[in-house]
């Protein structure tokens, strides 16, 4: 997502990652600078792109470079706010969330603007000129929002697929089919990242009660889900 993010705006890029192959790879790709990640360097704009687990030693850490504005694209909402106010007072702070993987751009880019000024206004000119339309929101409204968008969506999708059985291919239905092709997409994906997404928002306790209800329901009970979710 680091790389969709300097691919998305229009400035002059530095890479810096704990992995230098990863920095590398990624400036090699970009035609862009790298920095050591024990560097002192002032950038205008920082940008925090790292696994949700970590973001509160990576702002910890590299906000200090950070002359101008902080802003990251992490995926929750209250670790970051919380640290770029602990850490950014003094500068333009911005968190995003996009809605989408790096293959799925451009998309819908949740955001709470925290301290916005010229340099973040810009950030968000340039994913709007770029395709993308950002919407505004809260740290509360959008972190109990992924317990379901991601939480739920995920955890009923993989629960689907490892229970499913193989079966052939001409007993498939649009709906099957598209649960599979769904489970594909997921397990094609980095499994840390859905592993992250479950241990801070949740959501797999609720698909399994959800589940359970279903399993134990009569006629009756049945047809009640069944117009309750209409």
């Amino acid at each position: 997502m680091g790389r969709w993010f300097a691919s998305a705006v229009d400035a002059d890029i530095t890479y810096l990652d704990i992995e230098p192959e990863m920095a590398n790879e990624a400036a090699g790709e970009m035609g862009c600078g790298i920095a050591n990640p024990d560097t002192e360097e002032l950038f205008d704009v920082v940008c925090i792109a790292v696994p949700m687990p970590f973001v509160e030693e990576a702002i910890t850490k590299y906000s200090k470079n950070a002359s101008g504005g902080l802003c990251d694209i992490t995926g929750s909402m209250a670790t970051p706010i919380k640290n770029m106010k602990l850490h950014a007072d003094g500068i333009e702070r911005l968190s995003m969330h996009p809605l989408f993987g790096p293959l799925n751009c451009p998309g819908r880019i949740a955001i709470v603007e925290d301290n916005m000024g010229p340099l973040m206004k810009k950030i968000c000119d340039d994913l709007e000129k770029s395709g993308n339309t950002l919407f505004n929101t809260t740290v509360d409204e959008h972190d109990e929002a992924m317990k379901t968008v991601q939480g739920m969506a995920h955890a009923a999708i993989l629960s689907f697929g490892l229970a499913a059985e193989k079966i052939p291919d001409k007993f498939g239905t649009p709906i099957f089919d598209g649960l599979m092709k769904l489970t594909m997409e997921i397990t094609r994906g980095n499994p840390r990242v859905y592993s992250d997404i479950q241990k801070i928002f949740g959501g797999s306790i609720e698909i399994s009660n959800a589940a359970r209800r279903i399993s134990d329901s009569d006629e009756e009970e049945f047809k009640k889900i069944h117009e309750d979710l209409k």
